[in-house]
């Protein structure tokens, strides 16, 4: 895997200022390097330029196994000009990670990152803090409201967008998996989404997905060979000139006008035509799978 870790960097170079840095690892675990906030908020109790500077580091952009990946600290996500840097130069996966209350930016949350991808045709992952903090002392804000301790509330609400606007559901849980491809001819397209509740003991363990699964052609096959082998049967009993065995008959092909059999194939029809809709790029893409998992597993469809 590769890790973004955001951390908080002393700059030696410049007078140990602080800065709100990401380090980028390789999986090979080699440091690919380090990328710095670029922009600095002063609003309500983020007044982070009594602590932080703002980001020398540019718009950098690592490639790494699976892809060329840039990191948008936080509050640079407000600021259009750092999405497109990122894009112009070759990102195709950006990450947001951020830290940020509902009172104060919420609305905004659900957009800004899908608008990014729209506009610059690269994946974004929106990641936010979850929970509450509150510090032992009080403090002011640059708001000019009264001393207080509570930070308030990070509303978590994590989620990945795809370059046609497509998105992963809101989720609550705490582990959000999902899976990107770019196929040979450049396209972009996103395989597919899971969400796990890690159990208690924080132990995942996620089974193979055969190439088969979820593709909408296999099913089709699937389908036609059960009512081959329904044709097969019924010829059989056809053949039969016993009363009795033609009364079976007809309450077999009565079974099968109306029972199990139809019914199998309208879900696999009806799956099929729920993959087509969702499959962005490429026919062998879908939006949804089933995982054998010791976690609970819930299969969750783009917006």
């Amino acid at each position: 895997m590769v890790i973004i870790s955001p951390i908080l960097e002393r700059d030696e170079d410049h007078g140990d200022i602080l800065q709100n840095t990401a380090v980028i690892i390789s999986n090979t675990g080699e440091v690919l390097g380090k990328t710095r906030k670029n922009h600095i908020p002063r609003v309500g109790d983020f007044n982070e330029s009594t602590y932080y500077m703002e980001g020398n580091t540019g718009h950098k952009v690592f490639q790494t196994q699976f892809g060329k990946i840039a990191v948008n600290i936080c509050y640079g996500r407000h600021h259009p000009q750092n999405w497109m840097m990122y894009g112009v130069n070759g990102a195709e996966i950006v990450f947001n990670p951020s830290a940020t209350v509902g009172a104060l930016s919420e609305p905004l949350w659900p957009i800004e990152a899908r608008n990014a991808a729209i506009a610059n045709s690269y994946f974004v992952c929106g990641i936010n803090r979850v929970g509450t903090e509150t510090f032992p002392n009080e403090f002011t804000s640059g708001d000019g409201k009264p001393a207080h301790k509570d930070f308030g509330h990070f509303y978590g609400s994590s989620y990945v967008a795809a370059p046609d606007g497509s998105r992963t559901p809101v989720s609550l849980f705490p582990f959000l998996l999902h899976d990107l491809t770019t196929d040979k001819s450049g396209n972009k397209s996103q395989e597919c989404l899971y969400i796990l509740q890690t159990i208690t003991t924080g132990s995942v363990n996620i089974g193979d997905v055969s190439e088969e699964e979820g593709k909408g052609g296999e099913r089709e096959e699937d389908a036609a060979s059960v009512d081959n082998d329904d044709d097969d049967d019924d010829d059989d009993d056809d053949d039969d000139d016993d009363d009795d065995d033609d009364d079976d008959d007809d309450d077999v092909d009565d079974d099968d006008e109306d029972g199990d059999d139809d019914d199998d194939d309208d879900d696999y029809d009806r799956d099929d035509d729920d993959d087509n809709d969702d499959v962005d790029n490429g026919d062998n893409n879908s939006n949804s799978h089933t995982r054998n998992s010791d976690s609970k597993l819930i299969t969750a469809e783009y917006l």
